[in-house]
């Protein structure tokens, strides 16, 4: 999908489902994009709701308007939820063509271009196995106290991932062993750390090499 470099509006839709036979209150459906840069912004959309069990539900959010002022690159539109301390998420990629305004603001507004957001599933989370190697977005970014870094394994594989200051240092090793296949998550501690920019790096030997810019702000 790709947004004019006047800019436009992308609708989605988004399928929730459970198997869980278990009622989770205050769950947390929310939205964020990912700019070109590596950023993360939002939430542009957020809703609290009780997940009841066997749940199948339809969740529409707003229109989000992509603006003129937004740069041109390649964004990740991405739905998170949040559920008893678990978190799933899933979304979809589209471009902003080159046009005047390098600010990135996001806001709502209505009207649309067609685009769907990929389903949800939370049935089974921890035996589900990805399709390719990723790397996501580090969340939350920018962060003051921790950021989360999740890595999809397609099968068993050896995974390293490093944290490198904006000097190329390394600070930090959150990993570097043999993992099962399915979805791991790592924590970076920003207690020790200085505010400023950094890197992470997630390799699996010739399969993924992927590094990601987040920033710590205290």
């Amino acid at each position: 999908m790709v947004i004019p470099a006047e800019g436009g509006f992308i609708e989605y839709t988004v399928h929730l489902e459970s198997s869980l036979p278990d009622a989770y209150p205050h769950s947390l459906y929310s939205t964020y994009a990912v700019l070109p840069n590596g950023n993360e912004f939002g939430p542009t959309y957020s809703q609290e709701f009780t997940m009841i069990p066997f749940m199948n539900a339809t969740v529409l959010g707003s229109p989000q308007y992509i603006p003129s002022t937004a740069p041109a690159g390649l964004y990740q539109f991405i739905g998170r939820l949040q559920y008893g301390g678990n978190i799933v998420q899933d979304g979809f990629e589209f471009t902003k063509q080159p046009g005047a305004g390098t600010n990135g603001d996001l806001w709502s507004g209505e009207g649309w271009i067609s685009g769907e957001m990929a389903a949800l599933g939370i049935s089974n989370t921890e035996n589900v196995v990805p399709q390719d190697y990723v790397l996501e977005a580090v969340y939350p970014n920018p962060f003051n106290a921790q950021a989360r870094v999740t890595v999809r394994l397609p099968e068993s594989s050896q995974l390293r991932i490093r944290v490198f200051n904006s000097t190329g240092q390394l600070v930090t090793e959150l990993a570097n062993e043999h993992l099962a296949a399915g979805q791991h998550e790592f924590t970076i501690d920003g207690a020790d750390l200085a505010s400023g920019l950094y890197f992470v790096q997630a390799e699996v030997p010739n399969a993924l090499s992927d590094m990601k810019k987040i920033v710590l702000l205290k």
